[in-house]
């Protein structure tokens, strides 16, 4: 793991790599996280000051622990479109940072963070982004529109994962294929009901568009030469 710092608010302070594990020394009633650069995509500790100077391992607190973060593959960095046209596209919203990257990766955490006064552990997330070679970057056209159906188990049985099921409206499905690049531009309930097994559920219709998506190379710039002075009939002497 990366353990360099990250600031935050007033404080500073190194993180250190000590037997595998990230530490800081810091103050013990709150915690040193993990936490992910939402613009480098790189793991830090980030101090979160309490009272008694010990040496603090970096889990738990907002950041939720343990959990290791999806990250592009080597040789490749996260490329998104802006945080306006991620509205516009029904592709952000208000959440853990968790979240964000579990359910809705390819995505990006934006400022402010936290966006929710009453979640530290909140950012800003946008999914219209893609994993695509150094030097690319993600460039979409729009297509066709057309209707989808997702079914959601809402209770009656095993607990209900709230935040799977809004996952599953945020995402088209096309011919049977989770279409993450595509667009939802509304949903709406079709009907509820109840299963032999006494379960229930909800159908759900999507509207959407298609939207395909690639990483290209950034157009090579075009050099104007400029008018000599011969050129320009200008005698030189």
């Amino acid at each position: 793991m990366d353990c360099s710092p990250i600031y935050g608010g007033t404080e500073t302070l190194f993180c250190y790599l000590i037997n595998g594990e990230c530490k800081a020394y810091g103050l013990a009633e709150n915690s040193c996280v993990n936490e992910i650069n939402p613009y480098s995509g790189e793991a830090t500790c980030r101090f979160i000051p309490g009272r008694a100077q010990v040496w603090l391992p970096c889990s738990g607190g907002g950041s939720g622990g343990n959990y290791e973060y999806t990250r592009c593959p080597e040789g490749q960095v996260l490329s998104c479109g802006t945080v306006a046209e991620a509205g516009s596209q029904n592709k952000k919203f208000c959440g853990y940072k968790i979240t964000c990257n579990k359910y809705y990766w390819p995505s990006a955490l934006n400022e402010p963070m936290p966006c929710n006064v009453n979640n530290v552990a909140s950012a800003v997330c946008t999914y219209n982004c893609s994993c695509c070679p150094i030097g690319q970057y993600r460039s979409c056209t729009l297509g066709a529109s057309y209707t989808n159906t997702v079914s959601l188990y809402v209770g009656g049985g095993d607990p209900v994962d709230a935040v799977y099921n809004q996952m599953m409206k945020d995402t088209c499905y096309r011919d049977g294929v989770k279409r993450r690049n595509d667009i939802v531009v509304s949903i709406t309930l079709k009907r509820s009901y109840t299963k032999k097994d006494n379960t229930e559920w909800q159908d759900w219709e999507q509207s959407c568009r298609v939207q395909n998506c690639s990483c290209k190379a950034p157009p090579t710039p075009t050099l104007t030469p400029s008018k000599s002075a011969c050129a320009s009939g200008v005698r030189m002497t």
